[in-house]
């Protein structure tokens, strides 16, 4: 039974895996489509127009959409590797965050295979959706004898505080832009509510419940000690994939000369962390589609509108072949030092 479950696992993340690898190219394929017919159409008009200035604003325009196209012969491969490499490091505060939960549950496993379980969770989000991140979870911290109960609490414990935190990164950082200042308020507001679940209070409300049906350890009293980490594992987080989408999205072709770098940085960990708190909430495999509508809204004004798109797709492509490397190592290393 347990091989036969196993398998079936298996089988559910690699056709995941297959489908966003697949929506991500067919998606690369369509956005390079685009910018050619854009170029098609200003060359079609260059061959009637005449007047001097149109000509020539024409002429920009058809520049700056030809070098826009996304193309792997014109990206900025050095930035692509800084991106993976801090979103890696931006994976690891989750599973530390995740033992810190399951201590607060009287539970312990090691901070090896919490790191691990956090890892291979992200590789079950894609398909079906956001029930496999918590089974493979679970199931992972179940070899340290965790109760499964007391694993998939852990695990929305931390999922519950990387929503909130990201959602008040991205409202801190949304107010450096030129954007609605109420979406920035409903952001960091809504963040900081969501937050207060795991104060002491609602924690030991919540933990006594399990408690009672013997679904935990013998617990220890939850401290603001336990909340005050939780801020910084998570913060520490999202500054990694905020970083790592910034690094991205500068290693297009085509962005404006005059950028300041900061209104990038802005900009892009604004709508990389709304961006995945939102495709989270939404519940569909991977934020399908809900990233993208995001990213066009906040980083299309300071990018442009083809390059925002361009790195969404390509952030997907970087963020997926870090989570297959880092899980691909940390299982080995795991079966090695984990047994």
């Amino acid at each position: 039974m347990k091989l036969a479950l196993r398998i079936a696992i298996l089988i559910i993340v690699a056709l995941g895996l297959a489908y966003a690898i697949q929506k991500s190219v067919q998606e690369w394929g369509e956005q390079q489509q685009a910018g050619r017919q854009a170029v098609a159409e200003i060359d079609q008009q260059l061959k009637t127009v005449v007047d001097p200035t149109r000509r020539a604003s024409l002429q920009k325009d058809r520049n700056r959409l030809a070098e826009q196209i996304p193309q792997l012969s014109n990206l900025r491969f050095s930035f692509l590797v800084l991106g993976g490499c801090c979103y890696g490091l931006g994976l690891i505060p989750g599973g530390l965050h995740l033992r810190a939960s399951l201590q607060v549950m009287g539970c312990r496993a090691p901070g090896l295979l919490c790191v691990k379980a956090q890892l291979l969770g992200h590789l079950g989000k894609y398909v079906p959706g956001k029930a496999m991140v918590v089974i493979l979870r679970a199931r992972e911290l179940s070899k340290a004898g965790v109760p499964i109960a007391a694993g998939t609490t852990a695990v929305f414990m931390e999922t519950l505080m990387m929503i909130a935190v990201g959602a008040t990164v991205a409202g801190l950082t949304l107010l450096a832009l030129p954007l609605p200042k109420w979406l920035a308020i409903a952001c960091v507001c809504g963040g900081l509510l969501v937050s207060t679940l795991t104060f002491p209070a609602p924690l030991r409300l919540l933990l006594s419940k399990l408690e009672k049906h013997g679904k935990t350890g013998a617990m220890p009293s939850p401290t603001y000690r336990y909340s005050g980490w939780t801020w910084i594992w998570q913060v520490a987080a999202w500054i990694g994939f905020g970083v790592s989408f910034t690094l991205i999205a500068a290693s297009l072709p085509g962005l404006p000369p005059d950028l300041p770098p900061m209104t990038l940085l802005a900009a892009s960990v604004a709508s990389i962390t709304l961006a995945m708190v939102a495709g989270f909430v939404s519940l569909l495999p991977g934020g399908a589609g809900v990233r993208e509508l995001v990213l066009a809204f906040v980083l299309a004004p300071v990018i442009g509108q083809s390059s925002a798109l361009a790195a969404a797709i390509l952030a997907r492509f970087v963020f997926l072949t870090v989570e297959l490397i880092l899980g691909g190592v940390i299982h080995v290393w795991g079966r090695r030092n984990l047994g």
